[in-house]
């Protein structure tokens, strides 16, 4: 199920915007650990946008919220582990919706599991320089990869649902008023970019 030819890139804009604000705002507020949308939010931007856009995206997120969260040992592998999750979404996008949440979710939660936990094992300290201690890292971080699942599952659902109905139903009646910036002169390269990706 792929976006239509006849998209516009307003909608984008907006559908992109609106996953930056979710992103900053869960971010900041209190939620349990690992439970966030930014894996799904890396997801869904890799199908609409184009790989670069999508990364800009998710750093764009990252730079804000670290920046007031305060920085932390081993924060690039967590954003390396988003990042890369980015080409997921890219290669899932032609599949039926449901196929496109579940290999995309699945695929996302793997990723950011392996990426980010190797991060921790070697920047943290708090595991040998070993491959048993490489290892044991991962076994203690096995109850946290729930969380990362599960909310992966549930956002992604979410945020594809609601962009994908929104790209095809025009449901979605947000209005970008800027003035003197016409969004879809800026933006409607995002979507046929992609495509030549």
């Amino acid at each position: 199920m792929e976006v239509p030819e006849a998209l516009t890139g307003r909608k984008v804009l907006i559908i992109a915007l609106l996953l930056v604000v979710i992103g900053i705002c869960w971010r900041l507020i209190p939620h349990f650990p690992n439970f966030a949308p930014i894996g799904a939010i890396a997801l869904t931007a890799g199908t609409l946008l184009s790989k670069r856009h999508a990364l800009l995206l998710v750093l764009a997120v990252m730079l804000i919220t670290d920046s007031i969260i305060g920085f932390y040992s081993g924060f690039v592998w967590t954003w390396l582990g988003l990042a890369l999750i980015i080409p997921i979404g890219h290669g899932v996008k032609k599949l039926p919706f449901t196929s496109k949440t579940m290999v995309g979710a699945l695929g996302a939660s793997i990723v950011f599991f392996i990426v980010s936990n190797f991060g921790v094992w070697l920047t943290s300290g708090m595991y040998a320089p070993t491959v048993a201690g490489l290892i044991n890292c991962y076994v203690m971080a096995i109850p946290f990869f729930g969380n990362t699942l599960v909310s992966d599952f549930l956002f992604s659902a979410a945020l594809l649902g609601f962009a994908y109905y929104s790209l095809w139903h025009g449901h979605a009646q947000i209005r970008l008023n800027i003035p003197g910036v016409t969004a879809r002169s800026r933006f409607s390269g995002l979507y046929h970019q992609t495509q030549m990706e």
